[in-house]
């Protein structure tokens, strides 16, 4: 490579910089446009947008891990020189990829029409199958950029997208409600389409090889199994419920969803830094170390950090929606169950990781698929109860402790060298959170005052119960810290 082209340490760094704030600025819009969509919806309307954006969650996956396994071997053929199979390689996942999703979108079109449905209902299903196949041109692009290490344009693709959304569904869902909606989603894909497209370098590509797209789908299908297994996991209660309770009980589980998308950035954020560097450190050092770094230390850190940001966001909630949604107050004792059971979810993925990093994926995929169908059980069983969307939130909620047990236990049989910390360590500050919970709950039950009031009152018992018994324990066990204003502002500091 001569001098001219070779990337340097500053172009790099300021590739990945602008890439992650591009990430951020999308996320933080995220938030104000996800509550823009209840804002402006009733309950019935918005939960009818929660079950036809489920379908969304699952289009990229439906490339099977071929665009994945694309992304690798475009550079290792490009680097001997073979541009030749890159042809070839792009031809069948784009021809491929193409097939499948234009299977799921003729799917969704035919259920449009023999669906025993309103018009929203029925218009959305055909808007779902156009996006459907714009985001799969969109995906199929950006996989391209990523494989050939061009940021730049996925980076401004993420300032439209988050720009656009929240312009387009401000303005045209106060104009025509829902179908205005359906506009902004398509308008929005297809302006990210339409600058990906642009600034895509020409590509030639071979006719399509149904030997070479199986191979593709061998190597990536285990790469994208646990995120398939996650999004069953995440989004099974939502088909429950508009199955059993209707779309307005959705509509108002809208909000436990929104809570826990929301919560889950942080966890996602940080499985996005550890994993590669667990990946790349597991060729260098010692086993245990990277074990011990990346897999305890994370695990405690998760344990004992987040139900303090969990404790006071269950105790805000009431708050938070009459405040900003009071329409959806139905659905706030769901949101608070969620939120307690993010914990759990979070926990599993930092586990993820290793798991990944093993290659042990599909191996892994029973305890996920235990963890669905316990979900299916248990919302049934607590329908039967007549306990609604709450009950529904508190089998995901049970979902997820499945999940992370399930996939702990397994970790822990298959990593001799893990410095597992135990049960009890990752479990007690679970119970020294529910003991505040319960501590704030009752100060708000004897103060019987407005929630505006006795949410920041239940925040306040809260962290003055929590935090002298977290650094009790913190000190019987020398892992945590204890919480003093010297250690907060050294942190702080640094």
């Amino acid at each position: 490579m001569s001098e001219k082209t070779q990337p340097t340490t500053d172009s790099l760094s300021g590739t990945i910089a602008r890439y992650a704030t591009s990430v951020v600025a999308r996320q933080t819009l995220g938030v104000l446009n996800a509550y823009l969509k209840p804002l402006l919806l009733s309950p019935a309307l918005y939960g009818l947008w929660n079950l036809l954006n489920t379908a969304l969650a699952f289009v990229p996956l439906t490339h099977l891990g071929s665009r994945s396994a694309m992304r690798y071997r475009i550079p290792a053929n490009e680097a001997r020189g073979d541009e030749q199979a890159n042809e070839q390689v792009v031809g069948a996942v784009f021809y491929g990829t193409l097939f499948l999703t234009g299977l799921a979108a003729l799917g969704l079109g035919a259920a449009a029409l023999f669906v025993d449905a309103g018009v929203p209902e029925r218009l959305g299903l055909l808007v779902m199958a156009v996006v459907m196949v714009i985001t799969w041109l969109s995906e199929f692009h950006v996989a391209l950029f990523k494989a050939r290490s061009r940021f730049a344009p996925i980076s401004t693709a993420n300032y439209i997208s988050a720009v656009a959304a929240c312009v387009l569904n401000a303005v045209l869902i106060l104009a025509f409600g829902i179908y205005g909606l359906f506009a902004a989603l398509i308008t929005t894909n297809g302006l990210v389409l339409w600058y990906l497209r642009r600034h895509a370098p020409a590509q030639s590509m071979s006719r399509f090889r149904m030997g070479l797209f199986m191979d593709l789908v061998r190597e990536g299908f285990p790469i994208i199994t646990f995120s398939l297994g996650a999004t069953l996991i995440r989004t099974v209660d939502r088909f429950i419920i508009s199955a059993w309770l209707g779309l307005e009980a959705l509509g108002y589980y809208g909000i436990a969803v929104m809570a826990l998308n929301f919560l889950m950035r942080i966890p996602d954020a940080s499985r996005e830094v550890v994993e590669p560097l667990l990946m790349r450190d597991l060729q260098t050092r010692p086993e245990r170390d990277c074990l011990r770094d990346y897999v305890e230390r994370p695990l405690l850190a998760t344990a004992y950090a987040l139900p303090l940001l969990l404790g006071p966001a269950m105790l805000l909630l009431p708050a938070a929606v009459n405040l900003l949604l009071p329409r959806y107050a139905q659905g706030v004792p769901a949101a608070q169950i969620l939120t307690g059971g993010c914990l759990f979810l979070s926990l599993a993925f930092v586990l993820r990781g290793i798991i990944i990093a093993r290659g042990q994926q599909v191996r892994a995929t029973g305890v996920m698929l235990a963890s669905v169908v316990g979900n299916l059980a248990l919302s049934l069983g607590f329908l039967s109860l007549g306990w609604g969307i709450a009950g529904v939130a508190l089998a995901s909620a049970c979902s997820f402790a499945l999940l992370f047990g399930g996939l702990w236990i397994f970790v822990r049989r298959h990593e001799a060298e893990l410095p597992a910390p135990s049960w009890s360590a990752l479990l007690a500050p679970l119970a020294l959170a529910v003991i505040a919970t319960g501590a704030a709950q009752l100060a708000e039950f004897l103060m019987g005052v407005d929630p505006l009031v006795s949410g920041p009152v239940g925040c306040v018992v809260f962290l003055c119960v929590a935090v002298p018994l977290y650094n009790r324990r913190g000190r019987m066990s020398g892992f945590w810290e204890p919480l003093t204003v010297q250690t907060l502002s050294r942190r702080f500091r640094r």
